[in-house]
């Protein structure tokens, strides 16, 4: 069972990442950053580790897929309430991504997703376990 969940992705700009997160009202982990990489706290365990480009390619001999113009993962976030997955929407819109997707409703989960300043896609989520 694994006891950490870290998802390294590459982006563009730390700081332009940085102030995105923010203003959705996420945290960083200070003592994983530099000038390059970034740690996005995701909750309890669950961390993003944002780094620009060239930081990336050193860490693997393949090709990186550019989110831009493919996917390479859809990252789901789960909110405590409905409300907050429009709240973390309309966040995420005002402070440059784009919506992806109309998004769905089925009672017991609600979801809508967007694209991030760098091109890639989330999903954030709430979904009622007891009635599912």
């Amino acid at each position: 069972m694994a006891l950490k969940l870290i998802i390294n992705m590459p982006i563009r700009n730390v700081a332009r990442s940085t102030a995105f997160w923010q203003a959705l009202g996420y945290a960083f982990d200070a003592r994983y950053a530099s000038d390059s990489v970034c740690s996005l706290i995701l909750g309890d365990d669950m961390i993003a580790m944002l780094h620009e480009d060239a930081g990336f390619v050193a860490n693997t001999d393949r090709a990186i897929a550019d989110p831009r113009t493919t996917t390479e993962a859809i990252i789901s976030i789960a909110v405590p309430t409905r409300a907050d997955v429009d709240a973390t929407m309309t966040k995420a819109l005002a402070h440059g991504a784009r919506e992806f997707g109309s998004g769905a409703d089925h009672g017991f989960i609600y979801h809508r997703s967007f694209v991030d300043l760098d091109g890639h896609q989330w999903e954030v989520f709430w979904m009622d376990a007891t009635a599912a």
